[in-house]
């Protein structure tokens, strides 16, 4: 929700927003396609809107919300998260491929005060499990970094 994006949770570790009828998501910290080429960012090309500030959220799940937005949408909108664990988004009507940009990271200029070099840092350094299941995802450009072990699509 909208209203929940720069809001920090105040520590909520768990956030369990499944089968909530949910229409949409913000593309919180989502960089258009044309902000990357060949694995580096493109300077001077702003955020759709900056970064959601969930820091101390683990655990997420928003199965069965009907977003039917991009899968590489979704997943930028989350991988700024620092702690983030588990991510469950089953039945979302999610579409497209995972981009490469999944795998390849996130960019610090898109972070608050840091400069844009156009290197790529990873995202979702701490996820572990990630549910994709149900959903019409056509393919991957890249595999996951970091401690990815459990993946259902």
């Amino acid at each position: 929700p909208s209203e929940w994006r720069t809001n920090p949770l105040y520590g909520m570790v768990d956030l369990r927003l499944d089968r909530n009828l949910i229409a949409t998501w913000e593309l919180t910290g989502v960089a258009p396609d044309h902000a990357f080429a060949d694995g580096s960012r493109v300077c001077d090309i702003p955020l759709t809107l900056p970064p959601l500030q969930w820091s101390s959220l683990r655990n997420l799940n928003v199965s069965g919300n009907p977003f039917n937005i991009r899968v590489r949408d979704f997943l930028l909108s989350l991988a700024y998260l620092p702690g983030l664990i588990t991510l469950d988004a089953a039945g979302c009507s999610l579409r497209g491929g995972v981009a490469q940009e999944f795998g390849g990271g996130i960019v610090p200029a898109f972070l608050e005060d840091q400069p844009c070099a156009g290197e790529v840092i990873d995202g979702f350094p701490t996820l572990v499990r990630l549910d994709l299941s149900n959903n019409h995802i056509t393919g991957f450009e890249t595999s996951p970094s970091g401690p990815l072990s459990f993946v259902d699509l």
